[in-house]
C-alpha cells in the first residue's frame, strides 16, 4: 500500500532541509582548510595538553586547541590563507612554526612538532628533575644556559656521574663540568632569571670549571650545591684557558680566561655545601696546566655561603685557594 500525496508531500519538504544543510555542510568543508598534528618531547613521548594557537597571518585571528592524551589535535573550518602555529606545553620551551600555507580542501598535518628543553627559552621552564645519570661524554656536563627572556626555576639535578672535555670548535662549551648561565643572545635582548637550581650527589671528571655566571642585571640565584666532588685534568689535545659563552653575541663568544675548580660571577644566594676539588697531573709529563687556578673564585657575587668546602689551589705556592673578589 502506497502512501497518498499529502505523505509524500510532507517526507519532501523533511527531506529538502536535510539535504540543504548536508550540501551547506560539505561546501564549507570545500572551501575551508583542517591543519593537525601530533606534538611530542625529544624522545618521541607524547605530549599531553600542549596548547596550540593557530594565528592567520592576514587577519591576526587566533583558533585555540590543545592536544589529546596522544598528543594529537585538529584545527578544523580555517580560511584559505598563510598561518603561524604556536605549539607550548609546561616543562618544555614553545615551538614555532610560520608560513603555513592552506588552500581551499586542504587538510595538512604538520611534521615533526618537537617540543624541548632547548636554547631558545621564550617561555618559562621549571620543576624539573634530572636523577640516576651516567653522562659518559660531553663538551659540558651538567648545563642550563638561558639566552632569551624566558625564566628557568626549580631545576634539580641528582645522583650523576659525568665526564666533560674540550671538543672541537663548533661545538658549544670547552669541557665545563658544570655550566649555569644566564645573559641575553643579543646586545639589545631580554633576559629572564635563572633560579632555585639544586645539584645534589654529583661526582664528575672535567678539563674546565663548574661554573655560574648571570648578568650584573640579571644574578643566577638561589643555587644549591651539596655534595659535588669534582677532578680537574687535561687530557685532550684542544687549547684550554678559556670560558664558552656561547650562544650569544653580547658578550665575547669564547673568552680567555683561567681554570677555577668553581667560578661564581654575577650571582647571589649561591651555597656550596661538602663540596669538593681535586687537581689531577695530566700525563705523560705529569703536569697541572699553568692556566688552572684556585679551588674557588668569586667575582660580584652576594651570599656565598661555603660549608664544609674541601680544596686548594691548583698551584697553591702562588695562589690562594678562595679568591672573592
Amino acid at each position: 500500500m502506497f502512501p497518498g500525496k499529502k505523505t509524500w508531500l510532507r517526507t519532501i519538504w523533511l527531506l529538502i532541509p536535510v539535504m540543504i544543510l548536508s550540501f551547506t555542510i560539505a561546501q564549507a568543508q570545500q572551501l575551508t582548510a583542517t591543519l593537525s598534528g601530533t606534538v611530542t618531547d625529544q624522545t618521541d613521548a607524547h605530549v599531553a595538553g600542549a596548547k596550540v594557537k593557530v594565528i592567520n597571518d592576514a587577519t591576526g585571528d587566533t583558533r585555540d586547541s590543545k592536544a589529546d592524551s596522544a598528543g594529537f589535535f585538529a584545527v578544523t573550518a580555517l580560511i584559505p590563507g598563510t598561518y603561524t602555529v604556536e605549539v607550548s606545553a609546561k616543562g618544555f620551551a614553545s615551538w614555532k612554526e610560520t608560513g603555513i600555507l592552506l588552500n581551499q580542501g586542504d587538510s595538512r598535518a604538520i611534521p615533526a612538532i618537537h617540543l624541548k628543553i632547548g636554547t631558545e627559552t621564550t617561555s618559562d621552564i621549571h620543576d624539573i628533575l634530572f636523577e640516576r645519570c651516567h653522562i659518559l661524554t660531553s663538551s659540558r656536563g651538567l648545563t642550563i644556559q638561558l639566552r632569551d627572556e624566558g625564566s628557568v626555576f626549580r631545576v634539580r639535578f641528582q645522583d650523576i656521574q659525568f665526564i666533560s672535555r674540550y671538543y672541537s670548535e663548533p661545538w658549544w662549551g670547552r669541557g665545563e663540568a658544570v655550566s649555569l648561565t644566564a645573559f641575553p643572545r643579543a646586545p639589545a635582548a631580554k633576559i629572564g632569571s635563572l633560579h632555585d637550581i639544586t645539584l645534589q650527589n654529583i661526582t664528575g671528571r672535567a678539563e674546565n670549571s663548574v661554573r655560574v655566571q648571570g648578568t650584573p642585571a640579571s644574578p643566577v640565584h638561589d643555587v644549591l650545591m651539596d655534595s659535588l666532588d669534582l677532578s680537574l685534568s687535561r687530557w685532550t689535545k684542544y687549547p684550554g684557558g678559556v670560558f664558552d659563552n656561547r650562544p650569544t653575541s653580547a658578550l665575547e663568544q669564547v673568552e680567555t680566561h683561567g681554570t677555577p675548580g668553581f667560578s661564581i660571577r654575577d650571582a647571589r644566594d649561591i651555597t656550596l655545601k661538602n663540596c669538593a676539588v681535586h687537581w689531577e697531573s695530566s700525563a705523560p709529563d705529569h703536569y697541572i696546566p699553568a692556566y688552572f687556578s684556585n679551588a674557588l673564585e668569586a667575582e660580584n657575587t652576594h651570599a656565598l655561603r661555603l660549608t664544609g668546602f674541601k680544596g686548594e689551589a691548583a698551584h697553591p705556592d702562588r695562589e690562594d685557594a678562595v679568591v672573592i673578589h
